[in-house]
């Protein structure tokens, strides 16, 4: 486990697993480094090669939301789809219109941040 005390490679990467940049760490107290990597909003994670990883980093550039690709876009529309035909059935007949409205209104969304969304 890393532990701040000796220098380490610190690599950022994008929502698609890829490493965006690399930079060799050495810090004595509290860390500072800069990456000019962020084109767009999106999330980011730093990775302290090998053991530590942060949580996701929501960077916003431009007053633009952070958006998913296309392809996970599409992923969670099929997937309110595929919970919807297997839960349809079990909802009590008063809460399937409710139920309908709630799944449409995800559908909704995912369909405006698909339409939205990078291409990757």
């Amino acid at each position: 486990m890393w532990n701040g005390s000796k220098p380490a490679l610190l690599s950022l990467h994008d929502p698609f697993h890829r490493t965006v940049g690399t930079k060799n760490f050495a810090p004595r107290g509290p860390g500072h480094a800069t990456y000019r990597v962020v084109k767009k909003s999106s999330w980011i994670a730093l990775r302290v090669l090998p053991s530590s990883h942060t949580n996701p980093i929501f960077v916003v550039v431009g007053d633009k939301p952070v958006r998913a690709s296309r392809k996970s876009a599409e992923w969670c529309l099929k997937s309110v789809d595929q919970c919807w035909s297997q839960k349809e059935r079990a909802i009590r007949p008063s809460e399937k219109e409710e139920a309908s409205k709630a799944y449409d209104l995800a559908r909704r969304a995912y369909r405006k941040i698909r339409e939205e969304a990078a291409e990757n």
